[in-house]
C-alpha cells in the first residue's frame, strides 16, 4: 500500500505479540472479517505512540532509519509497556480521509461548471472528516493546467491522463456530510494523522494542511445513516444551484438497502 516500513512494522509485531498478552487476545479473540483491518488498527494505535514521543517509538520511526534489530527492540518493549493505549484502537476501523481524492472532485466541480454555469451545494456521503468536502479551496495541477483558488491551502499533483476540464472555477454555497462515525478535525486530529503511514511525507504534509483548514472554517460532519439524510437533503431544494452529493470511498461500507 505505498509504506515499506509500515510493512516492516506488521512483519515483526506478527512475530513478536504473545497470543496470551491483552493486545493478543483481543487480536485473535476478534474473530474478524478480512475488511475489519485489524493490522491497520494496530499499526495505527504503534504511529500514534510514536507521534506523540514515545521513548521507544520515537527514535525507530521516520525520519529515522533504525535498523531491523533497533525497530525490533522497539516494538517488543511497546507492545509489552503501552498495551493498554493500544487497545482502544482496536476497537474502531481506519479512517485516514485521504483528500488526494478530492483531484477527481475538483477537475468535477470545473466541468460542472464550464457545462451549467450555477453554484454548486455539495453533500458527501461516508464524510468521514469531511476534508474532502473542502475541494474547492485545494489546487490541482493536471497537465498543463493550474484549477482551484489564487492562495490553495493545499496543491493535488496526480498522474493525469487524457484530457483536462475548462478553467472555469466554481462557486461553492453550502456543504454539508454525514458519517456513522464522524471525526472531528480538532479532538480527532491525531488519530486521522496516525493512519496516514510514518514513511509518506506528502500524504501526512496533506492531511495536516486540510485540518488547518477544517479547524478555521469550523467544518463538522452530521453523525446518521447516508440513505437517510441523503433521502433528506436530496427533499430540499436548491432554486438556481446545482446540487452534487457524492462518496469518495464509502459506498462498499453501505449496507445493500441503502
Amino acid at each position: 500500500m505505498g509504506s515499506p516500513f509500515t510493512g516492516r512494522v506488521l512483519d515483526r509485531v506478527l512475530d513478536l505479540i504473545d497470543p496470551a498478552s491483552p493486545v493478543g487476545q483481543r487480536l485473535w479473540g476478534a474473530k474478524a472479517q478480512h475488511g475489519d483491518a485489524f493490522p491497520l488498527r494496530l499499526a495505527g494505535a504503534l504511529h500514534a505512540l510514536a507521534r506523540a514521543g514515545d521513548t521507544d517509538l520515537a527514535p525507530a520511526y521516520p525520519p529515522h532509519e533504525p535498523r531491523d534489530a533497533a525497530l525490533t527492540t522497539a516494538l517488543r518493549r511497546v507492545l509489552h509497556r503501552r498495551a493498554v493505549d493500544i487497545l482502544p484502537w482496536l476497537d474502531h476501523p481506519p479512517q485516514t480521509n485521504e483528500v488526494a481524492r478530492s483531484a477527481v472532485l475538483i477537475a468535477t466541480g470545473h466541468w460542472l461548471t464550464a457545462r451549467f454555469g450555477l453554484p454548486l451545494v455539495l453533500s458527501e456521503l461516508g464524510a468521514s472528516a469531511g476534508l474532502n468536502l473542502l475541494w474547492d479551496q485545494y489546487g490541482l495541477i493536471a497537465g498543463s493546467q493550474t484549477y482551484g483558488p489564487p492562495s490553495p491551502a493545499l496543491t493535488l499533483t496526480p498522474d493525469w491522463h487524457g484530457a483536462t476540464p475548462l478553467l472555469a472555477r466554481p462557486e461553492v454555497t453550502e456543504r454539508a456530510g454525514v458519517d456513522l462515525a464522524p471525526l472531528d478535525p480538532v479532538t480527532d486530529r491525531a488519530r486521522l494523522l496516525a493512519y496516514v503511514w510514518a514513511d509518506q511525507a506528502a500524504r501526512l504534509a496533506r492531511c495536516q494542511a486540510a485540518l488547518d483548514l477544517a479547524q478555521r472554517l469550523g467544518l463538522r460532519v452530521s453523525k446518521g445513516d447516508a440513505g437517510d439524510w441523503a433521502a433528506s437533503r436530496l427533499g430540499q431544494a436548491h432554486p438556481g444551484r446545482l446540487h452534487l452529493i457524492y462518496h469518495t470511498v464509502a459506498a462498499l461500507y453501505f449496507p445493500a438497502a441503502t
